[in-house]
């Protein structure tokens, strides 16, 4: 009964560990920045700074979700106007919600909106 129990908790402790880490590595793997981004060092960033795409420190302020941020549409702003290309947009602009590239000026978060 022992080896039963031990068994258990083993496969349940296994389970949370890679829970743990696929929700990390989810958290982390979505996050772009709208400004200047400098390198992190050993996958630190400074004070006021987040991780972004791996290995890149951007300012609080500027990182958005690609999965949740949208493109501001209208008067004054260009919209989303392609889709990317493996994951992948032009120079002066990101990725954004259904993977359509956007103008980094027009990227809209809802931890920047």
């Amino acid at each position: 009964m022992k080896q039963a129990i031990d068994s258990v908790k083993n496969t349940m402790f296994r389970s949370f560990l890679v829970a743990v880490f696929v929700l990390a590595v989810g958290i982390e793997a979505y996050l772009d920045c709208k400004g200047p981004m400098s390198p992190a060092i050993f996958r630190a960033c400074p004070v006021g700074e987040v991780l972004v795409l791996e290995d890149n420190c951007c300012d609080s302020k500027d990182v958005f979700d690609t999965l949740t941020a949208t493109c501001l549409k209208g008067y004054g702003h260009k919209g989303a106007w392609a889709p990317a290309i493996n994951n992948m947009c032009p120079t002066g602009s990101r990725v954004t919600k259904g993977y359509w590239c956007c103008y980094t000026e027009d990227i809209q978060s809802a931890t920047n909106a």
